[in-house]
């Protein structure tokens, strides 16, 4: 009633689904990392779970220049996308009083790229860009009207000096 939320203890959950990673070097110097998960988790009456979601997909990858003039730079770029997740319109209760309707949020695509240049052994630059696409989706939810923004399109360097 005074608008701050609440949760009680659903007891025991069960998930069931598929997931698996991958790693793959198909060439000296490039990297591939992906994720992949499909599935659902359940409290112990059957029903849905706030804070949960049903799909994430993932894929990571970066080359790194192994001679020549590009020797030392590193480039890169990662995206992932949750999908079905579930937040409570209000607290979330089981049991007697049964469950809290739970909406679904739009799924978000996240995309970042980075490059390193390592000038010697003590000289590094950086740079980021996280969230290229510069989407705004929730990135997490205690409820309907508490949710975690994603954060904006951010651009970061940096100079790394080692002594």
């Amino acid at each position: 009633p005074d608008g701050i939320s609440y949760f009680a203890p659903i007891g025991s959950t069960t998930q069931k689904g598929f997931d698996f990673d991958l790693a793959f070097n198909p060439l000296p110097g490039l990297q591939f990392v992906a994720t992949y998960y499909h599935g659902k988790v359940r409290d112990q009456a059957g029903n849905k779970v706030a804070n949960s979601y049903s799909g994430d997909i993932s894929l990571v990858g970066r080359y790194e220049f192994q001679s020549g003039k590009l020797r030392g730079l590193l480039v890169g770029a990662g995206f992932s996308r949750i999908s079905g997740r579930l937040a409570a319109i209000g607290a979330y209760v089981t049991g007697v009083a049964g469950q809290a309707p739970l909406i679904e949020m739009e799924p978000g695509n996240l995309m970042n790229v980075f490059g390193t240049y390592r000038l010697n052994d003590t000289w590094t630059v950086r740079g980021n860009i996280d969230n290229v696409l510069d989407e705004a989706y929730a990135l997490g939810a205690q409820n309907a009207y508490f949710v975690d923004p994603s954060p904006p399109r951010t651009v970061s360097l940096s100079v790394i000096y080692k002594f």
